[in-house]
């Protein structure tokens, strides 16, 4: 198996962005674990009316329904022509761009189907991981043991989140009413909560026990990914992932790690 990092964190904590830039900087394949989770939903509520929250909601908590799905579901990691990792959902190509795949209307549906899907997910990335040396961005590590992966938890603190969220969603937070502040930031804390007691996301408090290292995500985009990149190098030598000229077109040599595939 080729070398894998997980980059976990909270939600709006920028993981996925800095995990892709990572990616992009290693030479490695970038895998958004939280998009294909994102895409199976939309698949699971496609025919229904997306403001019939109700009714989605009944599809969603029917077992019967939700077990003929994921049983049927093919999640398939590939090499493109031009040496670049995809993922197919059902024979369909993932767009992680796609904007439909990060309305806040998704967020509490996801975690209906995040538990479910899990065993997929596991097959999934290990098949990727068999393909190329890659990045998966996550809110949970699903998949790797801790001599399998390097992992790291992005954690900028809360009003790093709430500033990124209210851009993603349009506004700055400071331009935003006091009450819509308030609101935004019960919104992300009390959905994280959600998903840290389901079990779909990790917490801050019990990364360590599960070999995950803090990083401090400032908000400076350049400034963390070069800290970030820095720390991954001095991880993955530390595994005896060596690098010679990184990247997948014949950089990567093994040295004392697992042997690529």
């Amino acid at each position: 198996m080729n070398p894998v990092i997980i980059i976990a964190g909270y939600a709006a904590s920028g993981k996925t962005t800095l995990a892709r830039r990572l990616a992009n900087d290693l030479g490695f394949a970038f895998v958004d674990l939280g998009s294909i989770i994102r895409r199976v939903t939309i698949d699971c509520i496609k025919n229904e009316d997306y403001q019939n929250e109700a009714e989605i909601f009944r599809r969603l908590a029917d077992k019967n329904f939700i077990v003929d799905y994921i049983n049927q579901l093919t999640l398939t990691p590939l090499i493109a022509d031009d040496g670049n990792l995809i993922v197919e959902v059902n024979g369909t190509r993932l767009d992680i761009e796609n904007h439909q795949l990060r309305q806040g209307f998704l967020d509490d549906k996801t975690l209906l189907l995040a538990k479910e899907i899990r065993p997929k997910l596991i097959l999934f990335q290990r098949e990727a991981a068999r393909l190329t040396p890659v990045v998966f961005s996550a809110r949970n590590d699903v998949a790797f043991e801790k001599d399998e992966s390097i992992r790291i938890f992005i954690d900028p603190g809360i009003s790093v989140r709430v500033r990124r969220r209210a851009l993603f969603e349009g506004t700055a937070f400071f331009d935003l009413p006091k009450d819509q502040r308030r609101d935004l930031l019960n919104r992300i804390v009390g959905k994280e909560w959600e998903s840290i007691d389901s079990g779909v996301a990790l917490h801050k408090k019990s990364v360590a026990e599960r070999g995950f290292i803090l990083f401090d995500n400032k908000g400076d985009i350049e400034e963390s990914l070069g800290e970030l990149t820095i720390m991954a190098k001095n991880l993955l030598e530390t595994k005896g992932w060596l690098f010679n000229n990184m990247g997948r077109e014949g950089g990567y040599c093994p040295g004392r790690g697992p042997e690529r595939i």
